[in-house]
């Protein structure tokens, strides 16, 4: 089954522009992430939200994850436990339905999680690009939007593949105080 129909541009097109660059986008503006989950809300979306600014040890980072995407008791709270819990999660296991249209990760204030621990935020955006990936393997739609208060964060790529800006936001001048 197609994770995306022939018409998904002009159907789904906030949710297929952040397939078509990889699954995982940066978000800058309020406004910017406010409309995208209000859109992609609308079209039958779970969102799940994730405050990273709130992170301050490994154990926070852990608790919201799992608590978020509801993972079973038996997660063992290391990246790799991580790994296969969002596997389980792109397969429809636990986390969203398959009544669901797709599920959208937003991970609030990641730029300041990534400050504290680049390590673990980049471990997070490389397993949430994997996880998209091997979602649309079954027909499933799993976004990420990593929303950051610098719009000018820069970090290393999920996987093989840059995380870009989001469509509405990838031009430098989309990114100023006056458009936020």
């Amino acid at each position: 089954m197609a994770v995306w129909e022939a018409d998904a541009v002009h159907t789904h097109p906030v949710g297929f522009d952040i397939a078509s660059t990889g699954f995982v986008n940066k978000v800058w503006s309020v406004t910017v992430l406010a409309q995208t989950v209000a859109t992609l809300s609308t079209s039958g979306y779970r969102v799940v939200h994730l405050d990273a600014d709130a992170w301050r040890s490994i154990d926070d980072f852990h608790d919201a994850i799992a608590g978020g995407l509801a993972f079973p008791d038996y997660y063992g709270r290391t990246l790799d436990a991580l790994n296969d819990c969002l596997g389980d999660v792109a397969e429809q296991a636990y986390g969203w339905e398959s009544s669901d249209a797709g599920l959208v990760i937003v991970v609030h204030g990641f730029d300041l999680f990534h400050h504290r621990d680049p390590i673990t935020a980049s471990a997070l955006s490389r397993l949430c690009q994997s996880a998209g990936q091997y979602a649309a393997l079954f027909g499933h739609r799993m976004l990420t939007l990593l929303k950051v208060e610098d719009g000018n964060f820069t970090f290393e790529p999920a996987g093989l593949l840059p995380v870009p800006w989001i469509a509405a936001e990838f031009l430098d001048s989309a990114r100023t105080r006056s458009s936020r």
